[in-house]
């Protein structure tokens, strides 16, 4: 299952950053789902327990945009993984980890662009 406590395999390389995303071709992904209530009940941990902090969001209410970006091999595998470096390491390693097992379901396709290279997306983590 997604977000399970599994240890990231030795060749997952989860890094932090800051991209021109917009210019990266769009990661395109099968129709399965992310696991969204889970991944907010994390943010939501993360944010009540003060693991970091994020200007204008707390545990009550919060609205978390984080884009990433995948380096796509032939068959669609993740080779590394890049997360906005938004100063929250648990969130951006959340993030990280949901990639690479999207990667590994065979959620991600290489898109008219080719493979051996970036995609982006952005996943939108809300609680009101």
């Amino acid at each position: 299952t997604l977000l399970s406590a599994q240890a990231p395999a030795e060749q997952q390389m989860i890094e932090f950053g800051h991209a021109k995303w917009e210019q990266l071709p769009k990661l395109e992904r099968s129709g399965q789902s992310l696991p969204y209530v889970r991944m907010v009940e994390m943010a939501e941990l993360v944010l009540k327990e003060k693991q970091c902090r994020i200007e204008g969001q707390n545990a009550d209410e919060f609205d978390i945009v984080i884009p990433y970006a995948v380096f796509l091999d032939a068959n669609g595998k993740a080779e590394r993984v890049l997360v906005e470096d938004m100063g929250c390491a648990p969130l951006q390693n959340m993030i990280g980890e949901v990639a690479y097992q999207l990667s590994e379901r065979g959620d991600f396709r290489p898109g008219s662009a080719g493979a051996g290279r970036w995609y982006a997306d952005r996943i939108n983590l809300t609680l009101q």
